[in-house]
């Protein structure tokens, strides 16, 4: 390398052409250029439509930088320089590239070309194409696809509660409007009672004490709705605690099946009216926007219990896994729409946000899950199971998977057709 006061007299001795040259450098290494050339922009594609003049230039970011120029390096010792430039050129990695007009970037060679002309002597020229090295940026967020479940359904519960104790109204009071909530309350623990029945045999307590609760204080319930939320969000926490994955999100997906599609009453242009017979209007409407309200909110915080179980569910196969997926998707779909025509944005976001960390979590425990096939045993005497576990997995141990899984009554005699993991 040149350096210092030999690196000056090298240059000092340089005639003509080479007077115009500044010295540079890449990976410590020096040489000598006289000027560059560069390449900039914006990545896109140009998009150009049938029976249309004006074009679309899509834009998806900034071009990355290159450079390009000449590099000299001259003197008694231009061996040695071109191949330690050589060398650096050829190095794993990004480098430093130091150039009078350029400046300091970091950059990776991509080109290296070399020409040595025997009339000038002691020279050596390069012609370099260097491209700007940036840096790889991968996904920052580390956190576990469980968690991420569990933390979305966590942020339903502000919002949904928030929104149910403002659309169920107590105002005017009275047994002939918190009274008419009282059915409601009552069926929603029958409800859940009749859903709980096929749970495994855990210990309930919790759950039989709060449904116990709603139904002897139905009334009181009614007329103190942040008791009433209290108590119904108490209610799915229980039935959750109480039963195991497998049972919890079938029952919360049953829970929200018969949907009914309707949405809180606008009271406005009742309010001051009476209906015949002295029946006042504004109350006739409250009680119905408080039962739309209060289906709401156990709708909704059925699926928030979706989201606190289904991290815990242990999927079998591909197609299990896809046909979960769906089942829970068409149930957040019908609940948003509701919640989008109420016009209730931060129930909705929250929502969206649950339902996309459960698709997120199953879809990737989903990529590492076999699907099913169909097999069809095709001669006239019934397969048994050692002789089907042989003939799909080459392995005769699996014989009682394949009797579980198509729930055969005999392993020697197996249904003539049925569905069991492809490998």
């Amino acid at each position: 390398m040149l350096s210092g006061g030999l690196a000056r007299a090298a240059l000092g001795m340089m005639t003509g052409w080479a007077r115009g040259l500044r010295p540079a450098s890449f990976r410590g290494v020096r040489f000598y250029v006289e000027g560059y050339g560069a390449t900039y922009g914006r990545r896109g594609p140009d998009h150009e439509y049938p029976g249309r003049d004006t074009p679309y230039a899509e834009d998806l970011g900034r071009q990355k930088r290159s450079y390009q120029f000449t590099g000299y390096v001259i003197g008694d010792d231009y061996a040695l320089q071109r191949d330690r430039i050589v060398r650096a050129c050829e190095a794993e990695g990004a480098g430093e590239l130091v150039h009078p007009t350029i400046g300091t970037v970091q950059v990776v060679c991509r080109l290296c070309r070399m020409s040595e002309e025997r009339e000038r002597g002691r020279y050596c020229a390069f012609e370099f194409q260097f491209s700007e090295a940036g840096q790889l940026r991968e996904p920052t967020d580390s956190t576990d696809p469980d968690s991420a479940v569990e933390g979305a359904a966590g942020a339903m519960t502000e919002p949904v509660t928030s929104s149910f104790l403002g659309n169920f109204s107590t105002a005017g009071g009275g047994a002939f409007l918190s009274g008419a909530s009282v059915g409601d309350i009552q069926g929603f623990a029958q409800t859940m009672q009749q859903l709980r029945l096929p749970a495994p045999t855990a210990p309930q307590g919790a759950l039989g004490q709060q449904l116990s609760y709603l139904n002897n204080n139905a009334a009181h319930l009614a007329a103190d709705p942040p008791a009433l939320a209290g108590r119904v969000d108490g209610t799915f926490e229980a039935f959750t605690d109480a039963g195991s994955a497998a049972r919890v999100v079938p029952a919360m997906l049953q829970f929200i099946r018969p949907v009914a599609r309707q949405s809180p009453m606008d009271l406005t242009p009742w309010a001051g009216r009476a209906l015949h017979g002295g029946v006042n209007l504004p109350y006739t409407i409250r009680r119905a926007n408080n039962k739309v309200a209060f289906d709401n909110f156990t709708h909704r915080l059925a699926l928030r219990e979706i989201g606190y179980a289904a991290p815990g569910l242990e999927l079998d196969n591909y197609d299990q896994a896809m046909t979960l997926l769906r089942e829970i998707s068409t149930a957040f779909a019908l609940i948003e729409e509701q919640t989008a025509e109420a016009g209730d944005d931060e129930v909705f976001l929250a929502l969206v946000g649950l339902r996309a960390a459960i698709m997120r979590m199953i879809s990737a425990r989903a990529v590492h899950l076999n699907p099913l096939v169909t097999y069809r045993v095709v001669s006239e005497t019934p397969a048994n199971s050692l002789t089907l576990a042989w003939r799909l997995y080459q392995d005769s141990g699996r014989d009682l998977e394949i009797v579980a899984r198509v729930a055969a009554r005999n392993p020697a005699f197996l249904p003539m057709t049925g569905r069991v993991l492809a490998a």
